[in-house]
């Protein structure tokens, strides 16, 4: 529960899990307000250990805490990436639970370049984790690893986002290709991020309906509408940067400035969606890979501009502060993209294969 050392690959598997631990804790011989103490002890050599770290819970505070955790995995934008569970064992998830140890693995990582390269990089120690689980961490701390958390995995979930994206794409037209054990680290990363942003009380519910959290979804259908123009016109070549994705990188530091470029930027792509609206209703695609991102595309490009006037609207009343929780839901939106509509026919079978196959339109 509280170490990983058995790994949990589903969600409901991990809330399995954890209510057997709790419903041991109801023995008659054990009361709530019974110690449960936690030890780390550190082998200096053979010959010498030495206790690290303790702290004492109620077991009565334990299964609040637990019961915390598990909604704090929880606090995350739903979507999913082709993913490396097992040796040669890949398949379609979405974020998942992490126990709190983990949590040291995850922040030794920094990423860096375009996102396929990491540095080693001093992370949290057993005690900080501990101490988030069991609500024990000083003020501000939580606020303080997010900011670093955020900084050392933004280019990874930004060139996961990417490969989401172009994962529809024929392989000669893909300009960027995670491999699933990266896809894997992007999870884990979610859902570390989303428990930081759930214990600063920035629950799924606020901050999924918030300026930030949009902003990346609008980036990324930005890119949506981009691929879709280049598969049309550019004969299938991507270039290695989007617009959505500048305006992206853009927004991590300046939103309004972001909002004012994508303005100017996305008028062609508009007029080259109105022309293209009529193949919607073609029955003669002979691409179909071709057809399905122009699809996208233009349903990517009918949602932003509902979206685009909520968040001028928000822009023109209230000031936005690029603090350590905006970049932090702005990346989340970002890799989670919009959310995609569904016809009649592809919500009864939706069966495509391949990492973005939920965005069947």
């Amino acid at each position: 529960m509280i170490t990983g050392e058995s790994e949990v690959e589903e969600f409901d598997d991990y809330i399995d899990a954890t209510e057997s631990v709790l419903a041991s804790f109801q023995g008659a011989d054990l009361s709530l307000d019974s110690a449960v103490d936690f030890v780390e002890i550190i082998k200096v050599d053979k010959a010498n250990r030495k206790i690290n770290f303790s702290t004492t819970a109620r077991i009565g505070q334990l299964v609040q805490v637990v019961k915390n955790w598990k909604e704090a995995c929880g606090n995350r934008p739903d979507f999913r990436l082709f993913t490396q569970l097992k040796k040669n064992e890949n398949l379609m998830c979405a974020p998942w639970a992490i126990s709190p140890k983990q949590m040291i693995a995850l922040s030794q990582k920094k990423y860096i370049r375009d996102g396929s390269q990491f540095t080693p990089v001093p992370g949290v120690s057993f005690a900080d984790a501990l101490k988030l689980f069991l609500g024990k961490n000083r003020s501000g701390w939580t606020w303080e690893f997010l900011h670093h958390f955020s900084d050392q995995y933004q280019p990874l979930l930004r060139y996961c986002a990417l490969s989401k994206l172009q994962s529809i794409l024929p392989k000669k037209s893909i300009t960027v290709k995670t491999s699933p054990k990266y896809n894997a680290q992007a999870l884990s990363a979610v859902t570390l991020i989303s428990v930081l942003l759930y214990k600063s009380g920035r629950t799924k519910e606020l901050y999924m309906n918030d300026f930030s959290f949009q902003l990346g979804q609008l980036c990324s259908a930005m890119d949506e509408v981009h691929i879709g123009y280049c598969m049309s016109e550019r004969g299938g070549s991507i270039p290695n940067m989007l617009l959505g994705n500048q305006i992206y990188g853009m927004a991590l530091q300046d939103p309004v400035k972001a909002m004012a470029f994508m303005a100017t930027r996305c008028r062609p792509y508009d007029s080259w969606v109105k022309r293209k609206k009529i193949q919607l209703n073609s029955k003669d695609d002979k691409d179909k890979q071709k057809s399905k991102t122009i699809k996208n595309a233009v349903y990517a490009q009918r949602w932003m501009g509902k979206q685009a006037a909520k968040l001028n609207q928000y822009l023109r009343e209230s000031d936005i502060s690029t603090s350590d929780s905006y970049k932090a839901e702005l990346m989340l939106g970002y890799l989670a993209g919009r959310p995609f509509e569904q016809n009649k026919e592809s919500a009864k079978s939706n069966t495509d294969k391949g990492e973005n196959n939920e965005s069947t339109i």
